[in-house]
């Protein structure tokens, strides 16, 4: 599928595969279906995979909004409603899902961004700063908020009563004194800069623990190649924390408080491997990405879908760098598997219809030919 008709030519390549009419209307059904959906993994947890990660479909229609709403025409007011709208949802989960959105806008902005346009630099300030402030929020008041959740607060039973709570915790939060704002963004940067425990599993291992040879590795690809549909019975993976707590000596926090600390692929590849063949697992999965990722761009041909698709499964796949191998390696098949390939399939039934279109207005009689197979 690589040539394609000579289609290498990206000026020749269709823009839009949707009208806008339509794609907000998926992007509308995506958003009010995506309860259902998660809902739905309880009754059938063999596909759970599956059923999470056709979610992830609702980014890549929310960053084709935004993109129209910023090419060819920059429309910031449109594009502020709809992020609005992804922020004030994402403050309704359980984790910090504000910021997929936010970071997609910044995407789409990138894309387009103009340093001469004073509108572009606002819009891009904008998100930045907001990113910044829902992140130092968000780690401020989570812990007060998750109680809630977790206690079955009665008063959290809609997302509308979830944004209120987030925002009275929010005021209480900002009208603390300095030295605990301090505090927070102190443990905003620890949060963020991930390194302490991979530190101290570096200092550990293999003087006080041995490396595994492999084993996490393996034991990453063999979950990878089982998925749960054909192996319902599979165990589940253990939790990152355990791992941390063994090679790092320090007991994290685990399945106790409903949350995992991972030590990151990375730091598992040594843990693995050690000096200096750690790096080579890294080293083949990103080649391996990286074709893949060029596969999707050169093999589907509306340029708009294509470039949905790779920044939707790419993102998701690649942007943690702390999570664990089995996580990366079983996110990255599945967006791939699951929505990337699908997409691909669609695009080629797309083109094939135009192409028939385009045959018939030429020449009727051609369609004989085309059915026959021997054109596309």
């Amino acid at each position: 599928m690589g040539h394609r008709d000579g289609r290498e030519n990206r000026e020749e390549r269709p823009v839009g595969f949707l009208s806008m009419p339509v794609l907000l209307t998926a992007y509308v059904i995506s958003v009010a279906s995506e309860g259902t959906i998660l809902g739905a993994v309880a009754d059938y947890p063999s596909l759970r995979q599956i059923l999470v990660t056709i979610t992830v479909l609702r980014f890549g229609l929310l960053f084709l909004v935004m993109r129209r709403f910023c090419h060819p025409v920059f429309k910031p007011h449109l594009l502020a409603a709809v992020l609005l709208v992804e922020v004030l949802l994402g403050l309704t989960g359980y984790f910090a899902n504000f910021k997929d959105p936010l970071v997609l806008a910044a995407i789409v902005l990138f894309e387009v961004f103009d340093h001469r346009k004073v509108q572009h630099w606002a819009a891009m300030a904008t998100v930045v700063l907001l990113m910044a402030g829902l992140s130092f929020m968000w780690i401020g008041v989570r812990n007060s908020y998750r109680r809630s959740i977790d206690n079955m607060d009665p008063m959290l039973t809609t997302k509308s009563a979830r944004v209120g709570r987030v925002n009275s915790l929010a005021t209480e939060f900002f009208s603390h004194d300095l030295s605990q704002l301090t505090d927070t963004a102190d443990e905003l940067i620890d949060r963020m800069w991930a390194i302490y425990y991979p530190a101290r599993a570096v200092a550990r291992v293999p003087s006080v623990v041995s490396h595994t040879d492999g084993a996490i590795m393996s034991a990453a690809i063999t979950h990878v190649v089982t998925p749960r549909v054909f192996f319902p019975d599979k165990a589940a993976l253990p939790s990152d924390s355990d791992m941390v707590r063994k090679y790092s000596g320090i007991y994290v926090a685990g399945n106790e408080e409903n949350t995992s600390i991972a030590f990151g692929y990375a730091a598992e590849a040594y843990l693995d491997f050690g000096l200096p063949w750690m790096f080579a697992p890294i080293l083949l999965f990103g080649i391996v990405m990286g074709a893949i990722y060029a596969w999707f761009l050169r093999t589907i041909w509306h340029r708009e879908l294509a470039v949905a698709v790779v920044i939707v499964v790419f993102w998701m796949s690649l942007y943690l760098f702390e999570r664990s191998w089995a996580n990366v390696l079983g996110m990255a098949a599945s967006l791939i598997i699951y929505v990337g390939v699908p997409i691909t399939a669609l695009d080629h039934v797309l083109v094939v219809k135009k192409k028939k279109q385009a045959a018939q207005v030429a020449d009727p009689s051609f369609s004989a030919y085309f059915d026959s197979g021997r054109l596309g």
